[in-house]
């Protein structure tokens, strides 16, 4: 094989900073001892703390590493992500329910859930803020896997176009390749699929024009 000239190598675009010189992964942040990279350094403690963050009920699971994502964006401007859930995947809804115990959220306050978490344990968490009067939030991220009693527990759902699709199961006329169309009623399409929601819920979505 001829090598490439140095004019002819992989270069990012512009506002982009290369993980690694495309030749021999020198720089790739892989080559970092993983005993380390399971660790969440002060730096990232006190990035948290500094944006008011209270982490009194941030747990460290032994054995497990800190979640990574890695986020693609494509000419388009829309997104894949690739996620390695790490410590996120072993969340329990004990721990959960430990949590709600310390902290105590009630009326006024606002419970916000991702689906980066074991679905039981997003469950217990829109549960007990339901059951503490807190609103609750479900971001349904990622949308497989989830139930009918889990999104029954929250006030306001937010799925992409994408996980709309994966919810609702729609794939009628209006909507190719998991997109969602322009001026879809995306309440109305989860609440059709059988989907028994709180009768107070309230839906956003990305809308996608697929014509």
């Amino acid at each position: 094989a001829i090598p490439a000239a140095d004019d002819d190598a992989p270069k990012p675009p512009k506002g982009f900073t290369a993980l690694f010189n495309g030749k021999d992964l020198t720089g790739w942040k892989g080559h970092v001892d993983m005993g380390e990279r399971k660790k969440l350094s002060p730096e990232a403690r006190a990035a948290l703390q500094a944006e008011g963050i209270d982490l009194t009920e941030l747990r460290t699971l032994p054995g497990e590493a800190t979640g990574v994502a890695l986020i693609l964006v494509d000419g388009r401007g829309e997104n894949s992500i690739s996620v390695a859930s790490g410590a996120n995947a072993a969340v329990t809804p004990a721990q959960v329910e430990a949590a709600f115990a310390a902290i105590g959220p009630g009326p006024g306050d606002v419970v916000l859930v991702g689906h980066e978490v074991p679905t039981a344990s997003a469950q217990a968490a829109l549960t007990l803020g339901r059951a503490a009067g807190a609103t609750t939030i479900l971001n349904p991220a990622p949308a497989t896997g989830l139930k009918t009693a889990t999104l029954a527990g929250a006030d306001i759902v937010t799925p992409n176009d994408g996980e709309l699709a994966v919810l609702a199961g729609v794939l009628d006329g209006r909507v190719g390749s998991g997109e969602v169309a322009a001026g879809t009623d995306t309440e109305a399409v989860l609440r059709a699929a059988g989907i028994p929601l709180a009768p107070s819920a309230v839906f956003t979505a990305t809308a996608v024009d697929a014509s």
